[in-house]
């Protein structure tokens, strides 16, 4: 069913939780079933590490998902669901850049500045 919905998708939010090693290692196998349905247009993606409350508790080092997020070319940010740390901007941040490749958004609102920068990296 994962493959069947990918074709409608036009933007991604590819989730894992910081103290579960497991869920980190299924990013990269979801991007790449992704990546071979999507032939026309490489997606928006952002790979969002959850729970960054949870630092004492890391099994994924934020340099190794930012590693990873540079190599496959897609934004990386730490958000936490509990606290309500950069949800609301994951969603803004895939929004926008959908609306950027659709030229549909205007220039005064391209920039991310006013985001809150706790536990929120590219």
């Amino acid at each position: 069913m994962f493959d069947s919905w990918i074709g409608f998708a036009e933007g991604f939010l590819l989730v894992y939780a910081i103290d579960d090693r497991d869920s980190f290692e299924e990013i990269i196998v979801k991007y790449n079933r992704i990546v071979k349905n999507k032939t026309k247009e490489k997606p928006s993606i952002i790979i969002v590490a959850n729970k960054c409350d949870l630092d004492d508790k890391r099994k994924v080092e934020t340099k190794e998902a930012e590693d990873l997020a540079n190599s496959l070319g897609v934004k990386f940010m730490e958000v936490s669901a509990l606290q309500k740390i950069n949800v609301k901007e994951g969603f803004l941040i895939l929004a926008k850049e959908l609306l950027l490749k659709k030229g549909k958004l205007e220039s005064s609102l391209r920039d991310d500045s006013n985001v809150r920068k706790k536990c929120y990296c590219f």
